[in-house]
């Protein structure tokens, strides 16, 4: 499911502000004339650097990680050796104060390997306007 009538659950759109300052600079530090297409290029960079570093700061939810009360949470299904085979779902998680937290998914069952999944819910992080990514990953089928 995907909340951008434009988009796919696997590519979704993604606004990304830009301030009209930073990317002149960018245009100058570059030496490019400001025009459209080179402001697609500093959204681009933009996208890329925040989505880079939500997935870096991804943790990995356990019993005894502290938990913000909105994030995205990629399961990863780990299955036999090669990652060509796991199996990724997607969630955005509010947790609710004294009860069981409020889920939407967003993909399940998504033949994703773990890395690939930490992309993809650092972007939709960005969707949402959450600044967390957790993940978990299942080994039960996983080979040793």
């Amino acid at each position: 499911m995907c909340d951008r009538a434009t988009g796919s659950p696997l590519k979704p759109l993604i606004k990304v502000p830009v301030d009209l300052d930073a990317w002149q600079a960018w245009c100058k530090e570059k030496n490019l004339p400001p025009l459209a297409h080179h402001l697609r290029g500093y959204a681009t960079e933009v996208f890329s650097l925040r989505v880079q570093q939500l997935a870096l700061a991804a943790r990995e939810r356990t019993p005894h990680t502290i938990i913000p009360n909105r994030y995205i949470l990629a399961i990863t299904e780990c299955i036999g050796q090669d990652e060509a085979n796991d199996i990724s779902h997607l969630a955005v998680i509010h947790e609710q104060p004294h009860g069981e937290p409020w889920v939407r998914e967003i993909v399940r069952d998504i033949r994703m390997f773990h890395m690939h999944a930490l992309a993809l819910a650092a972007a939709y992080a960005l969707v949402e306007g959450i600044d967390a990514v957790l993940y978990q990953k299942d080994l039960r089928y996983a080979w040793h």
